[in-house]
């Protein structure tokens, strides 16, 4: 048997700061399954849903960047039972103390032929020599990826806490749905499964949204889910933002042809270092429903007033040539006792106090400022900017909006306005006319989230939208089963019918970048090449 005949089914999980283009081609060239990330950003959430048993780490001109995604991720690939292998030039054997501090398994020069890397990658993978159908691989994805949903399942939570608590404190958020059993035994279990699905697309998004690309989401047993913060994040934080979730989730659903209303239970709860993972599971699963864990208090007009709120902005790139054609502007709250917030608690808070197109105004005003201040290589890039229901609902708005733009000097060309679906069909009349105002100035119109909400899709027709944001759910169902396939193919041709762009959310990885060039999308975000950032910082993209 060779070696090559040998290598995993599993993934190998690659890191390449400043070589990532030509190790994917070599490894593609040898035959090596792999998943190659340049960014360190959302590593360890990328290597678990990888199912990797090895990662390599390619250190050559990138030491600094490489060591440090060590510290992060290493705990989790041991904890896990995979290999760590580095890769650095020759020259650079100086660092190779720091490496061995770090730890790793096996070391390779940076100049090592085909066949010493794919026989380094064999052996770190457990596939050399040994002959199997892949029923190990499948066991292994099966016991840290969940059937139903797709997320990380209770195995892979285990090992995710574990790796941290053996370092830090972490603080959990457990999260219950309390419809299940209602849904199951009304609308038959395929309903509770898409159920399931739902509830974890909104969770995951919610997440990533408020924590970045490492928050960790992960499905326990039964119907739980569980949410691992980034370190550094207080029980308070968590807490501040829970509501926003539960009232996220709140929102009905439609399975099997009927609108379902589902609550949920949860909890927060934080674990020193050196806690047993399963006694922290267990102390929270005590805590859900119990009283006493609602947040402090939150004052929306203190925030806007003592300058709370900022504004970073994620960067959109072109499919074809990756060039950065747009940001996304998105609110941050930076709490004076609770440190930073993401901007749902936020918009929560504002929405309670009837005072969210206030906040929104706010926001708009934070990013025409920092517009202004962009370098004139900038001055293709587009910025976009979030609207809500409630801001469409107030008479005016289209002009006080027209208005705003003048005052900052904005062309409408380089403007693009983005609504969820579901908030655009509360008032389709209403919405359509002030959009319509919208778009003959020149301001773009898009679809946010396009995929994630329930209505029908006759009201495309009839609004004056230029893009369609394919929601970050429907970005992972290009990897997913035929139907899944099927049904995002199907959203792309009916876009090209109606002459739309498409802008796709969430991408995360090469292959859905790649299966995002076959389907001609236009556009694409997220932590693949950057999370959001400040807007000092995107000039770096261009």
């Amino acid at each position: 048997m060779s070696t090559h005949e040998a290598l995993s089914d599993r993934p190998l999980f690659v890191l390449s700061p400043t070589h990532r283009d030509a190790m994917a081609d070599r490894l593609s060239a040898l035959g090596v399954p792999a998943m190659v990330a340049r960014r360190r950003e959302g590593l360890v959430r990328r290597f678990i849903m990888a199912g990797s048993n090895a990662l390599l780490v390619d250190a050559r001109d990138a030491v600094p960047d490489t060591l440090a995604a060590l510290h992060d991720i290493g705990a989790i690939v041991r904890a896990n039972g995979a290999r760590i292998i580095v890769m650095n030039a020759r020259g650079e054997s100086g660092a190779l103390a720091d490496f061995v501090a770090a730890g790793f398994d096996i070391y390779l020069p940076g100049d090592c032929c085909d066949e010493e890397l794919r026989a380094c990658i064999a052996i770190s993978t457990g596939g050399a020599g040994v002959a199997d159908d892949g029923a190990d691989d499948r066991r292994f994805l099966e016991q840290r990826r969940d059937h139903v949903t797709g997320l990380p399942g209770e195995t892979a939570a285990l090992a995710l806490l574990h790796a941290r608590l053996a370092t830090s404190s972490a603080t959990i958020l457990l999260v219950e749905p309390t419809d299940l059993d209602r849904v199951n035994d009304q609308a038959g279990e395929e309903a509770g499964d898409e159920l399931l699905r739902i509830l974890a697309g909104l969770i995951d998004r919610f997440a990533r949204d408020e924590w970045g690309p490492d928050a960790l989401v992960t499905r326990l047993k039964g119907a739980r889910f569980l949410l691992i913060a980034p370190a550094e994040t207080s029980v308070e934080q968590v807490q501040a933002e829970t509501q926003a979730l539960v009232d996220s989730l709140g929102t009905p659903v439609m399975l099997a042809g009927t609108s379902w209303q589902v609550g949920c239970r949860t909890a927060v709860i934080a674990g020193a270092q050196g806690t047993q993972p399963s006694d922290l599971l267990r102390d929270a699963a005590q805590a859900l429903g119990s009283e006493g864990i609602d947040g402090p208090a939150i004052i929306i007009g203190t925030a806007i007033t003592k300058a709370e709120v900022r504004v970073v902005y994620q960067p959109q790139f072109a499919i074809e040539g990756g060039a950065m054609t747009g940001v996304e502007a998105l609110a941050r709250w930076d709490h004076p006792d609770l440190g930073p917030l993401g901007a749902a608690p936020l918009v929560t808070a504002a929405r309670r106090a009837g005072v969210l197109p206030e906040l929104t105004a706010h926001i708009h005003e934070i990013a025409l400022a920092d517009m202004t201040g962009w370098p004139k290589a900038m001055g293709h890039v587009r910025l976009s900017l979030n609207i809500t229901a409630e801001d469409l609902a107030r008479s005016g708005f289209s002009a006080r909006f027209l208005n705003r733009l003048a005052r900052w000097d904005a062309p409408c060309s380089r403007i693009t306005v983005e609504i969820t679906e579901d908030a655009m069909v509360r008032d389709i009349a209403q919405a359509s006319a002030a959009l319509a105002e919208l778009k003959e100035a020149g301001v773009g119109i898009a679809i946010d989230d396009f995929g994630s909400g329930y209505a029908g899709l006759g009201y495309l027709r009839d609004l004056p939208v230029d893009y369609l944001k394919i929601d970050s759910d429907m970005t992972k169902d290009l990897v997913g089963s035929q139907r899944d396939q099927a049904v995002i193919h199907a959203v792309f041709e009916l876009a090209r019918s109606l002459g739309f762009e498409t802008i796709a959310e969430g991408v995360e990885t090469t292959e859905q970048l790649d299966l995002l060039k076959a389907e001609s999308c236009t556009y694409y975000q997220g932590f693949l090449r950057s999370a959001a950032v400040a807007s000092d910082q995107l000039a770096e993209f261009l």
